[in-house]
């Protein structure tokens, strides 16, 4: 429920409006998305590994295919943000860095 901004002096705010809304700390019960996204993600890891496990699998080799199946597509998507950083600074004009113009990006929410 949180929005995070700059206010007028230029500094980051991310303020809690649920001590603002009525029924606000209720409501954050039962509109969370992140619980029911772990529970489904490790429910579909542990299926994953009970299968991997099924075909002589190691712990090692299981982990390792997890971790390249979420950091490709990460390291794919660094690049093309990076990129598009280094072509702005590089063209004519003042360049302010994503971070500079709004820091709450790389803020985990």
């Amino acid at each position: 429920m949180s929005v995070t901004h700059r206010t007028a002096d230029g500094s980051l705010s991310m303020p809690n409006p649920i001590h603002a809304v009525p029924g606000g700390w209720l409501a954050t019960w039962v509109l969370q998305i992140m619980p029911v996204f772990f529970l489904v993600g490790g429910y579909a890891d542990l299926v994953g590994w009970q299968r991997a496990q099924e075909r002589g699998t190691t712990a090692g080799r299981f982990v390792r295919s997890r971790l390249r199946r979420l950091l490709w597509p990460t390291a794919v998507w660094a690049l093309i943000w990076l990129a598009g950083e280094l072509i702005a600074s590089a063209l004519p004009g003042p360049h302010r860095w994503m971070w500079q113009w709004f820091p709450g990006y790389l803020t985990p929410q």
